[in-house]
């Protein structure tokens, strides 16, 4: 019996490696100083949901605050936008990066785009795609240092075969499409 209990019994224990997790900095940061202060401007929507463009910054913030930079809080960078608006004419975008670095006392500031969302639902299966695109700006120069756009796709539901298959499929792709999910 205790051949037969081995597996069961190692299968619940945890190994952790060895190996330290590398937080590598890319080239372009400036090697031995403090890591530079990052601004995540508000994303533009260019979807026609209104919730998607906050939503998808302030889980990009979330994502980002855990990286090897000094991340200002969205209310810190919200507020000063707001004082920037009441002392410029124009919008915060029409500001450029230099501008905004001083002003927001970053060295980078991150602009993003939500540029398509979709939901889609078929009784049985659902999904959810968004696109977003990003880029890094430097506040010493004005220049992009780092940009990307990534589409990811989430999905739920699956091929029924028998009538309890189909309402767990029907209740799971249901499920897929709300508030939580999106986040």
């Amino acid at each position: 019996t205790a051949i037969c209990l081995a597996p069961f019994l190692l299968s619940c224990t945890s190994h952790s490696s060895p190996r330290a997790i590398d937080s590598v900095s890319p080239a372009w940061l400036p090697k031995g100083e403090a890591p530079p202060s990052v601004a995540v401007m508000p994303f533009d929507n260019l979807t026609g949901d209104e919730e998607i463009g906050p939503l998808v910054r302030k889980s990009f913030y979330n994502h980002f605050s855990s990286k090897n930079f000094r991340d200002i809080e969205l209310s810190a960078v919200d507020r000063g936008l707001e004082s920037i608006q009441k002392t410029k004419p124009g919008t915060w975008r029409d500001v450029p990066p230099e501008t905004l670095g001083r002003y927001l006392h970053a060295d980078f500031v991150i602009y993003g785009k939500v540029k398509d969302y979709q939901k889609l639902f078929l009784g049985i299966y659902s999904q959810i795609a968004l696109t977003v695109e990003v880029e890094m700006v430097d506040c010493r120069n004005g220049k992009g240092v780092w940009w990307k756009t990534e589409t990811k796709r989430s999905h739920d539901g699956g091929i029924p075969l028998e009538m309890l298959s189909l309402m767990s499929a029907a209740a799971r792709s249901g499920l897929h499409l709300q508030f939580e999910r999106t986040l």
